[in-house]
């Protein structure tokens, strides 16, 4: 059996950074120049921040849509955006960034119009106002699903078995009480969800 070798860190670059000063920047690349081996996933990007706002984390997600935010200081005020940063306790040394980099778990985003959706969380962010918007459990695993197949009508009874598994005190007006709601949270920009003739869909 083939022993496969986790890939070796070169650069701080290989995880990426945002605003950290220069003297940290060169600390760090030492440091991960000499550490033997780093866990990281090129398909989701790690990237260590400096004092991040939440501009900063909604302007990363928006350009990359998945990928784990650290940070070494944390601003002030409190914004939810800020919980998608792991903020290390102070002081901390390079090991316990490598820790965090490896443990921080990766978030993952969609696109709805100017909203960033958050489906595990709930929640929709405006990548410009930084509006946050809640959503319920069946609300969200709607959007989700019409993400999935964005400019499309997906019929009524595929949304019912795919959400509520489609039991037989189900109605369709189940269905259309969900998305009104939707709509209205969604303001002023209700019109990303339409009604087809045969069921719903997310303009993207």
């Amino acid at each position: 059996m083939t022993k496969t070798l986790e890939p070796k860190l070169t650069k701080v670059e290989s995880i990426g950074h945002m605003n950290l000063p220069n003297a940290i920047l060169k600390a760090l690349e030492e440091y991960f120049q000499s550490t033997l081996s780093f866990k990281s996933n090129a398909n989701a990007p790690k990237v260590i921040l400096w004092e991040p706002t939440a501009q900063d984390v909604v302007k990363y997600y928006w350009h990359n849509l998945q990928g784990s935010l650290i940070a070494l200081r944390k601003p002030q005020p409190y914004h939810p955006c800020l919980d998608y940063v792991t903020f290390l306790n102070q002081p901390c040394r390079f090991q316990d960034i490598k820790i965090a980099l490896e443990r921080k778990p990766a978030h993952l985003f969609w696109k709805v119009g100017p909203y960033l959706g958050d489906f595990q969380m709930r929640r929709l962010l405006h990548h410009e106002t930084l509006n946050v918007i809640e959503l319920t459990e069946k609300e969200s695993t709607i959007l989700e699903y019409l993400c999935q197949s964005p400019n499309h009508s997906i019929d009524r009874d595929t949304l019912l078995k795919h959400i509520w598994k489609y039991t037989a005190e189900l109605t369709t007006h189940t269905l259309e009480t969900h998305i009104y709601r939707l709509r209205q949270k969604l303001s002023p920009y209700e019109n990303l969800l339409i009604t087809t003739e045969t069921g719903y869909m997310l303009v993207l």
